[in-house]
């Protein structure tokens, strides 16, 4: 992120994970995606949600809004 070329490159899982889109815009679909998100770039697996607590929190989002042209917005 700082531009800095002496730094090593981005890992390409995480890339992959930022930058991918679900086939389908479902809760299912999102929350899978947001799992492997998660798994890329988040918190060490001994101290980050469990799968089960991700996939829930995500679904429950999309559920109660789904607005994706606000990510645009902000």
């Amino acid at each position: 992120t700082s531009g800095d070329p002496s730094l090593p490159p981005s890992d390409p899982v995480a890339i992959e994970a930022l930058t991918s889109v679900p086939p389908e815009r479902t809760p299912e679909a999102i929350a899978d995606q947001a799992v492997k998100s998660a798994a890329a770039y988040g918190s060490h697996p001994d101290i980050r949600n469990s799968d089960d607590d991700i996939r829930k929190l995500s679904m429950d989002a999309m559920t109660r809004s789904d607005r994706p042209m606000g990510v645009a917005r902000q």
